[in-house]
């Protein structure tokens, strides 16, 4: 071998014995090939043009590239097991054949470095292709299947990336762990010709629309979670997004879209202008389960806008996030909220979660206050519903103070062992204070 090329990748832990060992030619490129070795590879295998021509042609040959085009192109990776299989088969088939061209002997032979470096990338190129295949077989199994291999594949595609679309050098350098001048080679030579292939351009392209379908899914599941409040899908979606890389990024985006605190709901749940048109048509004993069912409502609402925040809070403190971090996500979902604006601009370095959990609720309980007094003024057979139904209000206002203040017993809260509450209950409570005095006075 030359002894140039022992010297510069001597320093390989896993090379350096194959190189300190006088093997012959044969034995030596067949322990090269077991050990799966690139560098490793360099001098004895400098058979000259002919061998890299004819590996170059077995390699990459058309039927290759036509596969993996078909292979990338496909949308809907549930049935592509087979189509997947085909591919590391022929692969394997191309490793095969490699080792076949590498064990003939041929009458020319030369010392060339550059031609033993075209081979060496061949090789190099070969078992990258042939990973990037076993990894898409991987993928095609978890997609469409549940949240547990939603996760999986949201890891795997992780691995591609970072693996086949390196997007700085320096990681290719610590994944190398070979020596400045291996690196170079690779980088230089390796690499430029691997992303001139349409395979990996094709491939990219593919890459990008799984990680666009993986992100779809995992807002659909956040979606699902803060209309169901569950615990779960919030944290499998959260651990998608922290494993792509775009977890403060995304929820931002769901969070601000799906407009968390919004009074809009309040809003729209104590219209009263449709009042006289139910007494019209329908009569006043339907009028009253209707503005009985607007105030069963308006809890469920009140229930929903604080669970969420607290959900997305939870999740955050627990999984991933610290809690600076934590605390510009709520401020975002929170913005619009004037007096946590005021809350906010007293630049209280000290201010943590729970006070801003405060705020929030002792606004959104203001809202509530508001828009009731505004709607039993605009209708007020709603004043006569629930002076009527008081004692059954005041046990669902309670029972939505203990679901809300329940949280707290999520698994990991850090409010679990104090035995906390989460909320002031008689914030609410005092919302319905004025009927309290009016039906305490019909009793009278």
């Amino acid at each position: 071998m030359d002894q140039d090329l022992i010297n510069q990748f001597s320093t390989n832990k896993t090379l350096k014995p194959l190189l300190s060992t006088n093997y012959s030619s044969t034995d030596f490129i067949k322990q090269t090939l077991q050990t799966n070795s690139v560098f490793a590879t360099l001098g004895e295998l400098s058979k000259g043009k002919e061998i890299v021509e004819e590996c170059l042609e077995q390699v990459i040959s058309k039927e290759y590239i036509d596969l993996f085009k078909r292979l990338l192109s496909i949308q809907n990776l549930e049935n592509t097991n087979s189509e997947v299989q085909k591919g590391v088969n022929l692969l394997n088939q191309g490793m095969t054949d490699i080792s076949k061209l590498l064990n003939t002997e041929h009458s020319e032979l030369t010392n060339s470095i550059e031609k033993s470096k075209r081979l060496i990338m061949v090789i190099e190129i070969l078992e990258i292709l042939q990973n990037f295949v076993e990894q898409i077989r991987k993928l095609s199994k978890q997609m469409g299947k549940g949240t547990r291999e939603l996760v999986l594949a949201s890891i795997t595609l992780k691995q591609i990336e970072r693996s086949f679309f390196p997007k700085k050098q320096k990681e290719e350098k610590e994944k190398a762990e070979i020596d400045l001048n291996s690196v170079q080679y690779y980088e230089q030579s390796v690499l430029p010709d691997l992303s001139s292939l349409s395979i990996m351009k094709n491939g990219k392209q593919w890459i990008t629309k799984l990680r666009l379908n993986i992100l779809k899914q995992a807002d659909i599941l956040v979606r699902e979670s803060l209309e169901e409040n569950e615990e779960s899908k919030l944290e499998t979606a959260f651990t998608i997004y922290n494993n792509l890389g775009v977890l403060q990024e995304r929820v931002k985006k769901q969070i601000a879209a799906r407009s968390v605190y919004s009074s809009e709901k309040i809003e729209t749940t104590l219209n009263m202008s449709n009042v006289s048109q139910i007494i019209n048509t329908q009569g006043e004993r339907e009028l009253t389960k209707f503005l009985w069912g607007r105030i069963v409502l308006l809890m469920e609402i009140i229930y929903a806008q604080f669970s969420q925040i607290w959900l997305v809070n939870h999740i955050l403190s627990t999984t991933h996030e610290t809690n600076g971090n934590q605390r510009s996500l709520l401020e975002i979902y929170l913005s619009n909220n004037s007096s946590y604006s005021s809350f906010s601009n007293q630049n209280n370095t000290e201010k943590n979660v729970n006070q801003i959990l405060h705020v929030f609720w002792k606004s959104l309980v203001n809202k509530v206050k508001d828009r009731l007094t505004r709607a039993s003024n605009q209708a007020p057979q709603l004043q006569l519903v629930i002076i009527q139904n008081y004692p059954k209000l005041i046990t669902l206002v309670h029972d939505t103070l203990e679901k809300i203040n329940g949280l707290a017993e999520i698994q990991g809260s850090s409010l679990k062992e104090k035995k906390e509450p989460l909320v002031d209950s008689k914030l609410l409570l005092l919302c319905f204070s004025s009927f309290e005095n009016l039906y305490l006075s019909q009793q009278n």
